[in-house]
């Protein structure tokens, strides 16, 4: 799970950063230098950064793992704890920062950081050829994403895979959007799980769209009741989502999408057999209800901040 950092968990976060910034600069600082940075002085430095506009984020597994700084489109202070590097929890809070906040995220590492290099090549980055000295005669240089949509996960695909996988139609699409809701996948299912067919074989609203809005509504969702402008502003995204699945399937509601097809009635599911999948049409609604997801998060991606679960 990804999570803001803020008074109530701070001091936490800062023991990440402490930890982790002492580790990857242990080579080449002085042993005097590396142990100024307590768990205590990171937190003063992370706290001055959330007052100054940064937003700060950690991702927690069993424990605190890693820490992240957001300045506009400018990502910082990526630290990953010692024993849990190679384990994709930095790949993890670096695609949450990119895809987070619009722009062209960019970076700064240490010219000697050989490994964070790799990783960000690999994650779309490239240098820019910017750099400057930071002391000792050691530069930092700068990286840039290419371009934002190469390594953006596809939604979609994501979702359809998610379904053959076993997962009902509504936790596939709201649990393909964790790498920007920063919820873990099993987190994620479970607050979806009540939604497939059509709300527990109700047949009602179809899960595809219930587990869309689910995910709407932690990226652009509101939580301020005494805003006049929150509540129907978001309705208005509900309604242009449903409006848009509804002009590719004439309905939003399960049964009338499956009025074509077979089912049993009642509350057990099916078994998910090769003849489940080609009588419905439900990948194929995964998909879109994740594609049109997709275009109302890029067309409100400049001009609503996504806000953090």
């Amino acid at each position: 799970m990804i999570v803001p950092v803020d008074q109530s968990n701070i001091a936490r976060a800062a023991a990440v950063h402490s930890a982790s910034w002492q580790d990857s600069h242990r080579a080449f600082c002085t042993p005097a230098f590396v142990a100024l940075h307590t768990p205590e002085r990171q937190q003063e430095y992370l706290m001055a950064k959330i007052r100054g506009g940064s937003r700060v984020y950690m991702l927690i597994t069993d424990r605190p793992a890693a820490v992240v700084s957001v300045t506009g489109s400018l990502i910082e202070d990526l630290y990953v704890l010692p024993g849990l590097r190679n384990r994709g929890c930095g790949t993890a809070l670096l695609r949450f920062a990119a895809a987070r906040y619009p722009g062209t995220p960019s970076l700064w590492i240490l010219e000697n950081n050989t490994g964070a290099a790799r990783l960000y090549r690999r994650l779309g980055f490239e240098e820019t050829g910017n750099r400057h000295e930071v002391a000792h005669g050691l530069d930092e240089i700068e990286f840039i994403l290419k371009d934002k949509g190469i390594n953006a996960m596809d939604h979609a695909e994501e979702a359809k895979r998610l379904f053959m996988k076993g997962y009902n139609c509504s936790q596939a699409v709201f649990c393909a959007y964790c790498d920007l809701t920063g919820l873990d996948i099993d987190t994620a299912a479970r607050l979806s799980s009540s939604f497939g067919g059509g709300i527990g074989r109700l047949r009602e609203v179809c899960g595809t769209v219930s587990g869309a809005l689910l995910a709407l509504g932690l990226l652009r969702g509101y939580s301020d009741p005494a805003d006049p402008e929150a509540k129907p502003a978001h309705y208005r995204l509900v309604r242009e989502f449903a409006r848009r699945f509804s002009g590719k399937n004439g309905t939003i509601v399960c049964r009338e999408l499956l009025k074509d097809v077979p089912v049993t009635p009642g509350g057990i599911p099916e078994p998910r057999t090769p003849e489940f999948y080609a009588r419905r049409p439900c990948l194929r609604l995964v998909g879109e209800a994740a594609e049109i997801l997709d275009g109302l998060l890029a067309e409100t991606a400049e001009t609503q901040e996504r806000p953090t679960p």
